[in-house]
């Protein structure tokens, strides 16, 4: 009797072990894909440890607590992702906590969720984070915002310095954006394109474009492109420098809206 029980349980083991090894390949975790972005307040970054943690529709579904690299200069966005076993469905809150008598600044938290093509954000908060001062923040579904600059044929209108870019809408504003691409940006006659993702803010009511350094740029139009609207601006022909007579800084308010046609198939029986 006791060796028939002892051959049970070793095969209950061996049955267990070879299970494991057989559905191993089909529990593999759920990765989340994570941008975060740095104040540019002086003295936003920090070198110490960020706590996150995610929350979903159930707060009692979470990721736990992960530790999240990067955030150690002003201004800087950071990419990072994360393989969870747990998936809490859709994502609606952050949880971040600095490990230390140091504080960080965070500008804006986005994450998206393997399997789901939409990407969810906060609102630019600008908020510090600490140890004795650990946040939540609300997540939002995002939107896909595609910006398309042309800058002037005229001569000398292209710029090696950074633009910014901020969006204002009805119901809010994105937040600032380092327009930039891994191509040579807004040379003489370019048409370059950038693509973002952030909150919903409405009809767009303007654009506001800054140079970020003393190299001037002449934008001749920007458009965007937010879900089925395309904005533009008429014919710019503006030159952003920081000599007296110009200005660093353009809102851009008088914009052309048009309704993108969608083409949706009929069905044929």
């Amino acid at each position: 009797l006791l060796y028939t029980i002892k051959f049970e349980k070793d095969m209950f083991y061996r049955s267990l072990v070879l299970a494991c090894l057989l559905l191993a390949p089909y529990i593999a975790g759920i990765r989340y894909d994570l941008v975060y972005v740095t104040s540019n307040k002086d003295g936003a970054e920090t070198t110490l440890e960020v706590w996150m943690r995610l929350l979903g529709v159930d707060t009692g579904l979470n990721t736990g607590v992960v530790t999240i690299p990067g955030h150690d200069e002003k201004g800087k966005v950071d990419e990072h992702n994360i393989e969870q076993a747990q998936d809490i469905g859709t994502p609606t809150m952050v949880w971040l906590k600095v490990e230390g008598v140091d504080a960080w600044w965070m500008a804006q938290f986005q994450v998206k969720k393997e399997g789901d093509d939409t990407w969810y954000t906060t609102e630019t908060v600008d908020t510090r984070v600490a140890d004795s001062q650990s946040i939540f923040c609300n997540l939002e579904p995002a939107i896909e915002y595609q910006v398309t600059t042309t800058t002037s044929t005229d001569e000398n209108a292209e710029t090696d310095h950074s633009v910014l870019l901020t969006l204002h809408g009805a119901e809010g504003s994105t937040r600032e954006r380092n327009l930039d691409t891994p191509e040579n940006d807004f040379l003489n006659g370019a048409r370059d394109t950038f693509t973002f993702y952030d909150i919903d803010i409405g009809a767009l009511e303007c654009i506001q474009v800054k140079l970020d350094g003393t190299d001037g740029w002449k934008v001749a139009q920007i458009e965007v492109v937010m879900g089925k609207k395309q904005y533009a601006t008429p014919s710019l022909e503006v030159f952003l420098d920081d000599e007296p007579e110009f200005r660093l800084d353009e809102k851009f308010c008088d914009l052309f809206v048009e309704v993108l046609w969608v083409w949706h198939p009929r069905n044929v029986s």
